[in-house]
């Protein structure tokens, strides 16, 4: 009678982790950040030598979870 107690409570136990990291996979893929550039190329046409430029890239987050840039370079 115990050997029957325990394999169902084993049983009950693995059935109710599944439950809660199956829970937990569809909060975290709702809670995703959404990086959204105006654009990811810009032309200078023709520069002169010793001219500085500069453009401003407007980059925003759509998403519903922090969106954290951790390294940018120029290209």
């Amino acid at each position: 009678m115990n050997r029957m107690r325990s394999r169902l409570l084993i049983v009950f136990l693995i059935f109710g982790m599944m439950v809660m990291l199956h829970g937990t996979e569809e909060v975290s893929a709702q809670s995703k950040p959404k990086i959204v550039v105006d654009s990811a190329f810009h032309d200078y046409g023709e520069v002169m030598r010793g001219t500085t430029v500069s453009h401003a890239f407007i980059i925003k987050n759509q998403g519903n979870a922090d969106l954290i840039i951790k390294d940018a370079k120029p290209g």
